[in-house]
């Protein structure tokens, strides 16, 4: 019976991806990079076509296959993976089956503490996030309840409650875009009951991958979803239950548990969301996780990576615990003006040492662009007054090891300043006596700034001793990384080439960060049937992160935006003549390419094939290529089924003899 149904799945699964892949040839569009059936190109397929199974694209490719195989089975896996060879290997392909078959059974046990570990985070972050949910609620109903004097906290608190649900439906609405109204509506409906949080982390622990109807990935919607409830309800929420307590005779313990949940709640999901961030940035460096010269701060050791778990955490709660405090005790005190005035004065010092450093272009901008917007900046400075994104240590676009560690340093220093300065005002403000003392927030305070200090403490000390300059330290400014990555002979990130690298950099950053003699000098050796451009299905290969499939048209015409900046109207000629060049053998590749397909077909049909004579005679050629790989699928499945076929009629047999 196992069998039986492990079969039945593995050809419910296989009618599906032969269904998609059908959908995009119709359509004549690519698989996307990220698309889980782009992964599933057969390798046997393949090796009837030529160089495919012997490319490291390839390799790849199977190893992603098989990696999800393992996960996703749950009874034979032994005839799972035997089908899975059966399906991508090719038939003479021995060792490589004996491999898999083996390693199977070996990696399966630790992927399941995986998973276990995935779901214990997960029902860690869910009831944090909910326990702070119905914390919430408790207190707007205190102040439902606490007459005139509440009232205004209340009507603020049911603000901030509609544009956090808000948020979640617009995320809803835009994650359900491509899966039609019903979808849409159920999924805006969950959102408004506020289950959005528990429904994305579901999926995520299933381990679901991208669809092809979904608009994001299960797991970056999940971490949108965290994300914004921290800037859009944790915070606010927080602020306002503070600077209520400060001006309230009795604490209840209500309130009390609110704050705590609210802060739990912001530590976890920021220290959570680090750890996915960094691992998938270590997972994607093919030369292994610790090979990236700035990422890489997860130890291996089990007890090092529960130490930097605890004092990551630490350090969210008491840096987040610092800012709440500061800014409910400006508001108290100060007009609310004066606070934002302080922060805008803050940001165009924060953008001043950016310009000096060269860093405010981040991504690719209109080609003759003179400036980049800042808009990011400003997510990232509200990042560092809040929960402070462990990734803007990068040197490459980001803040840098240096400036990240002088904001942490600096935002700590300022908001215990802030603190002591607002609790001088506090006996009498508008003429009301302020009933919480100052001594006691003091007190706090300084209990906050000592975990949050002990933390970093024990996080920096059980990091990777390879990478723990990279919290306190920038060698390089951003552009200067940049540079450095375009010119030296080392691979980052998913390159298996310098020619994949430098692809990457070229159509997803700015020229500026490039020097124009080397660009030039890369474009020039470019050559149509090797490296990047010698693909047979005229995409970019899976090295170009990214923009791994993405059609060779798309990369030509970002190239020549790109180095239409510099302005050199030689350079310009010169490359975009040979890029029109190899532009031209790379179609002229897929004509010959079809036309031999014709011919082979018409050799077994015993036919000639005529030479194209004019334009429209070669397009009626590539029309009969078509038609003749379509035949030849064809005369493939119907081979299959008669085989079938065959079979059945044997156990029919078989079984009328044994009836037992």
């Amino acid at each position: 019976m196992p069998s039986s149904k492990v079969s039945d799945e593995t050809a419910k699964n296989e009618s599906h991806h032969s269904s998609v892949r059908r959908t995009f040839i119709d359509n004549g569009t690519p698989f996307p990079a990220y698309h889980r059936d782009y992964r599933r190109i057969s390798l046997r397929q393949g090796s009837r076509g030529g160089s495919f199974v012997t490319t490291k694209a390839s390799i790849g490719i199977v190893n992603e296959m098989f990696i999800e195989i393992v996960k996703s089975s749950s009874k034979n896996l032994q005839l799972a993976i035997g089908e899975f060879c059966d399906e991508v290997l090719p038939d003479d392909n021995q060792l490589a089956r004996e491999i898999l078959m083996d390693l199977a059974p070996k990696i399966k046990p630790g992927m399941k503490l995986a998973r276990i570990g995935l779901a214990v985070r997960m029902l860690v972050s869910i009831s944090l996030t909910y326990a702070d949910l119905i914390t919430d609620f408790l207190v707007l109903k205190e102040y439902g309840e606490g007459g005139d004097e509440t009232s205004k906290y209340f009507r603020i608190s049911i603000v901030i409650l509609a544009v956090s649900t808000f948020i979640n439906v617009l995320i809803a609405w835009i994650t359900s875009a491509n899966k039609g109204v019903k979808t849409a509506i159920k999924n805006v409906t969950i959102a408004l009951f506020q289950l959005n949080p528990l429904v994305h982390g579901l999926s995520v622990w299933r381990g679901l991958d991208q669809s092809e109807e979904d608009v994001i990935q299960p797991i970056v919607a999940f971490t949108l979803v965290r994300v914004c409830e921290l800037l859009f309800e944790v915070l606010p929420e927080a602020v306002l239950q503070i600077f209520v307590v400060y001006r309230s005779d009795d604490i209840s313990w209500v309130m009390a548990c609110s704050i705590l949940s609210s802060v739990a709640s912001a530590a976890f999901i920021m220290s959570d969301a680090n750890m996915m961030a960094e691992r998938h940035l270590m997972n994607q460096q093919r030369q292994g996780p610790y090979s990236h010269p700035l990422y890489g701060f997860i130890p291996s050791q089990d007890s090092a990576f529960w130490a930097i778990n605890t004092g990551m955490f630490l350090f969210y709660a008491g840096y987040f615990a610092c800012n709440l405090m500061a800014l409910s005790a400006a508001l108290t005190v100060f007009n609310w003006y004066y606070i934002a005035l302080f922060m805008g004065c803050e940001f165009l010092l924060y953008l001043g040492a950016m310009v000096g450093r060269g860093q405010l272009i981040l991504a690719a901008q209109p080609p003759g662009a003179s400036s980049a917007s800042a808009v990011g900046h400003i997510v990232f400075y509200l990042a560092m007054c809040t929960c402070p994104m462990f990734q803007l240590r990068s040197d490459g676009g980001f803040l840098g090891g240096g400036w990240y560690f002088c904001m942490i340093v600096y935002k700590l220093l300022s908001s215990a300043a802030i603190v002591t300065s607002a609790t001088s005002h506090f006996p009498k403000i508008d003429g009301t006596e302020v009933s919480v003392v100052a001594d006691t927030i003091q007190t706090i305070l300084i209990t906050a700034l000592s975990i949050s200090i002990f933390g970093a403490t024990l996080f920096l000390c059980y990091v990777e001793s390879s990478n723990r300059w990279t919290f306190y330290s920038s060698r390089q400014t951003g552009p200067a990384h940049l540079k450095w990555c375009f010119d030296a002979h080392t691979l980052i990130d998913g390159a298996e080439t310098m020619d994949q690298q430098k692809a990457m950099l070229m159509m997803g950053l700015h020229p500026s960060y490039f020097d124009k003699d080397k660009v030039k000098e890369w474009l020039l050796e470019l050559e149509s049937d090797v490296g990047i451009l010698g693909e047979d299905d005229k995409k970019l290969p899976r090295g170009c992160g990214d923009f791994s499939g993405h059609s060779l048209d798309s990369f030509f015409t970002k190239i020549q935006k790109a180095i239409a900046y510099y302005n050199d109207t030689e350079s310009l000629a010169e490359v975009e003549a040979h890029l029109d060049k190899v532009k031209k053998e790379v179609d002229e590749r897929e004509v010959v390419g079809r036309m031999a397909s014709l011919k082979s077909f018409s050799s077994i049909k015993g036919e000639e094939i005529e030479r194209p004579s004019s334009p429209r005679d070669e397009e009626i050629l590539l029309l009969k290529s078509v038609i003749a790989e379509a035949h030849s699928q064809s005369d493939e499945k119907d081979a299959k089924i008669s085989r079938m076929e065959k079979e059945i009629a044997h156990l029919r047999h078989e079984l009328t003899k044994h009836p037992t």
